[in-house]
């Protein structure tokens, strides 16, 4: 049974690639060489939302379907809820390891364009140092600077990613995009019209989510198959912090070693270079006219 339920998946996958092949074509023939006006780009846009939305149902149907094929009983149903209770509890945890990884690096990073800062106005207030052990300065504090702006800019990209799941999945019970995907405003207005659409919004949200989680309830395999996606879907997501861990801690790396082999440099520049000789203009002695200067010592005879 389960070769067949296999097999079976794998077509279903097979069919849904070919389908998202073929929405890919239509994008790209869409577009064309380029000279596609501003309404055919939009079309292209409806193409690739229709393809997303086709792969997404597919894909639940699928998954559904895989739940059922499984032919779980009842203890074996409470089991399972049981386990990936406990699978979503580890999963999550381990994710926030990952998250606060990542924090600990971003707080690393800010304290460098901190100390990189202080650095470059500190040596820029120092007279007197030769020319190279300027320059070293500067780049000292410029590498300190860069390293720690990296670092900055790795931890934010990954707060905006737009991860591919996103359009495929429904975990309505667990993360609220699936739900209000839409913006909501927190604050009711001063207009009676606009007050009453906003109430109104919002006790429209509250009922689609009542009817769409009751929906799924009647079926205990249908929030076997959402939890199953839940615990899948934060894998992924440890997947992408550790990949991101990996990445700031290779920057971090690389920057202090680069920063290292500039330090000593520097080093080695205020121990053997001396600073730039200073010219003192000569103050000359003038004499007076009532007061001629002393003229040569005169020898005493013997």
């Amino acid at each position: 049974m389960s070769q067949g339920v296999n097999r079976w998946s794998g077509e279903a996958w097979l069919k849904m690639a070919d389908k998202a092949d073929k929405a890919d074509k239509e994008v790209q023939s869409a577009i064309g060489s380029g000279n596609a006006s501003q309404p055919e780009k939009s079309a292209t846009r409806g193409i690739s939302s229709v393809s997303y939305e086709k792969l997404k149902e597919e894909l639940q149907q699928t998954e559904l379907s895989l739940v059922n094929a499984a032919q779980l009983n009842e203890e074996q149903v409470k089991s399972t809820q049981d386990r990936l209770y406990k699978m979503i509890d580890y999963t999550g945890m381990r994710l926030d390891w990952y998250v606060d990884q990542c924090y600990r690096l971003l707080q690393i990073g800010l304290a460098l364009i901190a100390t990189g800062s202080a650095v470059v106005a500190l040596f820029s207030k120092l007279e007197h140092l030769a020319g190279i052990t300027q320059f070293l300065a500067w780049v000292f504090g410029g590498s300190l600077f860069l390293t720690g702006l990296f670092l900055v800019h790795c931890y934010n990209r990954y707060l905006t990613e737009d991860y591919p799941y996103r359009k495929v999945v429904d975990i309505h019970s667990w993360y609220f995009l699936y739900s209000f995907s839409r913006q909501l405003d927190p604050n009711l207005s001063q207009c009676g019209e606009t007050a009453k659409r906003q109430v109104r919004e919002a006790a429209g949200d509250i009922k689609d989510y009542f009817t769409k989680f009751l929906t799924h309830a009647r079926n205990p395999r249908s929030l076997i198959r959402e939890d199953i996606e839940q615990v899948t879907i934060l894998l992924i997501l440890q997947r992408y912090r550790h990949q991101q861990v990996t990445k700031m801690s290779k920057i971090l790396y690389r920057g202090l070693l680069a920063t290292g082999f500039i330090l000593l440099l520097l080093i080695l520049s205020l121990s053997f270079m001396s600073p730039p000789a200073q010219t003192t203009p000569a103050t000359p002695t003038s004499s007076s006219p009532g007061n001629p200067s002393p003229g040569p010592a005169a020898q005493t005879q013997p």
